[in-house]
């Protein structure tokens, strides 16, 4: 994802410092449970007649594998601080992150003079030999294997290095040689050509942010509105209002709700994608709503105060209509068509659909964790929207995801029971713990969406440092919204 700096610039991390170790344990454990499922299926003959139940053994055997993992290295209490385990919430990032991990802890993590003896192992390995590098890997301290993955870019890129091959045969940077060599995560090579620890000095600590409002205190579950964009699959050769009012559909009649419509349908798989994956006893979004579409330029933007980096969209392209279209100025056919004669005579460089949304979710969750979810439902085909011109084409799988930054709309909005904040419910001493707990056990319980990204993480993470549509419907709002009985206007 490629709005991971710039989200989380805006977001707490939620992974503690002193539990970087705790959460490699957990990680190197995860990797375990399911390499042992691997090694489980590949003894099973495709030939064999219980193939199927030899198959689901394996599958609970590693389940079984992960829940010990979490029942060692994660502790259930959101607030705990201690070194010897790591929250659920920063379990549930490294699952999210898409092969992003460092985005969940503290940034600038160094190595320490305990790591010398494991990198200079992994630097003596054969280019040959990931077994070699996995296990100098397994020694490297929390911090300093977070390090590894915050250079990990770079290195790719500026590292000269021989490429070597990791345990699947994928061919990377060798981290071993390319951090000391580049005299990164406080290593360097000494006078005689061995790994050495070098300390440099950090960046400034920067201020502590101003404290958040405190909602009221019988306030039990907050909202908070957040702003993010989505790339979409669709190319856009036009300027917006052209493509969305502009075109044919499949009859040859002009059509000009084909963005309305996209938005709707959008909107009604953004909230569903998100109250599927957070599986707790209310709601965990609100509601979402589709307000612009926008044809994203691939490059950056010139802009008054500045340039605007490649993918975002600032609140001054939000309002050039040539590039970007509120979608309720969409939805009436006799403003598009006012709109497509004011930009006629602009040529536009080719850009991609773009759908910006707010959605009102839960103010527990990070923004990172909310966008994660999308991208692995856009992924997966979740929200996939057909082309409301009738072409069969769909419009949203297998765009680039999240883009930019997400961005803080709204404060926090307590739920009411009628004109009331509700009384908060109490675990036996008055205390929210139990309603906490339920928002992150819904949040792990979001790994049945992501199963195949959450091993794909925790090995990697374990093993790195080496490591025609219907007219009618064409006004009505792009917002989709869950209610439920007791807090419909909230």
């Amino acid at each position: 994802m490629e709005c991971m700096h710039a989200l989380m610039a805006r977001e707490e991390r939620p992974c503690k410092e002193n539990q970087l170790d705790a959460s490699r344990d957990w990680g190197l454990c995860m990797g375990a449970a399911s390499d042992m499922k691997d090694r489980c299926e590949s003894a099973i003959n495709d030939t064999e007649a219980d193939r199927e139940a030899k198959v689901e053994q394996c599958d609970e055997e590693e389940k079984a594998r992960r829940a010990a993992c979490n029942y060692n290295f994660v502790s259930l209490d959101p607030s705990f601080s201690g070194a010897d385990k790591v929250t659920e919430v920063c379990t549930a990032c490294f699952t999210m992150s898409m092969g992003k991990a460092e985005m969940c802890a503290p940034p600038d993590q160094r190595c320490s003079a305990a790591d010398v003896v494991a990198v200079q192992a992994g630097y003596d390995c054969a280019a040959g030999s990931a077994e070699c590098r996995e296990e100098a890997a397994k020694r490297l301290s929390g911090a300093c294997r977070m390090c590894q993955l915050e250079k990990k870019e770079e290195l790719e890129k500026t590292c000269t290095e021989p490429k070597v091959k990791d345990k699947d045969g994928e061919e990377e940077a060798d981290y071993f040689k390319c951090i000391p060599k580049g005299k990164l995560c406080d290593l360097d090579i000494g006078t005689d050509g061995k790994v050495v620890y070098k300390p440099t000095p950090r960046a400034p600590t920067p201020a502590p942010p101003p404290p958040a409002p405190t909602p009221a205190p019988t306030a039990w579950r907050d909202y908070r509105k957040r702003q993010a964009k989505l790339k979409l699959a669709k190319r856009v050769k036009t300027t917006i209002g052209k493509f969305c009012g502009g075109q044919k559909d499949v009859a040859g009649y002009m059509y000009p709700f084909r963005c309305s419509e996209l938005a709707k349908a959008l909107a009604s798989k953004l909230l569903n994608a998100l109250n599927s994956a957070f599986r707790t006893e209310v709601q965990a979004c609100k509601s979402v709503k589709v307000t612009h579409l926008c044809n994203l330029p691939d490059g950056s933007w010139m802009e008054v105060g500045g340039r605007r980096p490649a993918g975002e969209i600032s609140g001054q392209m939000l309002r050039d209509r040539d590039y970007c279209r509120e979608v309720n100025e969409l939805s009436d056919a006799g403003r598009v068509a006012k709109l497509l004669e004011w930009s006629d005579g602009r040529e536009m460089e080719e850009g991609t659909l773009t759908a910006v949304y707010e959605m009102d979710a839960d103010a527990v969750l990070p923004g990172l964790i909310l966008t994660g979810v999308v991208d692995q439902a856009q992924t997966n085909g979740n929200l996939a929207v057909a082309d409301p011109l009738g072409t069969g084409e769909d419009l949203v799988t297998g765009g680039g995801g999240t883009t930019g930054s997400v961005t803080d709309i709204g404060g926090f909005m307590p739920k009411l029971c009628g004109s009331q904040p509700c009384a908060p419910p109490t675990d036996g001493d008055g205390s929210d713990i139990g309603m906490i707990l339920g928002i992150v056990f819904g949040l792990l319980a979001a790994l049945g969406l992501v199963a195949v990204a959450a091993v794909v993480v925790s090995r990697r993470n374990a093993s790195q440092f080496q490591g025609t549509p219907s007219h009618d419907s064409a006004t009505e709002p792009m917002y989709q919204q869950a209610t439920m009985p007791e807090q419909e206007d909230i």
